[in-house]
């Protein structure tokens, strides 16, 4: 069954309602200083548009303000090959980490937000 525009919305914000009370709590007193280490990294977000844990993530990096580059593994076929390269694998979402030469790979929605959410402060 496929539903209208704001049905899909609405689904989406209720997911993300759910889970970020619970994601709050998980996340509370995090390390000042891994907001520091943020500053060391750079972040890329592999992702597809039809991928609900991607819309879980983006939705968290929006409701925080957090910007970084998202590839679309569907519409961009060399961010497909990059990710099944440095990844060995085509799941998303996926978070590439770069600190300075070395990179991480990482692939669930819910530590990639507690990751973000740690080395943001949140």
């Amino acid at each position: 069954m496929v539903f209208g525009d704001d049905a899909n919305r609405w689904i989406r914000a209720y997911r993300l309602g759910v889970y970020n009370a619970e994601f709050r709590e998980s996340i509370k007193g995090c390390s000042e200083n891994a907001m520091s280490e943020a500053n060391l990294e750079s972040y890329q977000l592999f992702k597809t548009d039809l991928c609900g844990f991607c819309y879980r993530v983006r939705g968290f990096l929006e409701q925080h303000g957090i910007e970084m580059p998202l590839r679309d593994t569907n519409q961009d076929p060399e961010a497909f090959r990059e990710l099944l390269q440095g990844g060995g694998r085509t799941t998303v979402p996926c978070l590439r980490i770069q600190r300075g030469d070395e990179v991480e790979w990482m692939f669930e929605s819910m530590d990639i937000m507690r990751y973000i959410a740690a080395r943001f402060g949140l």
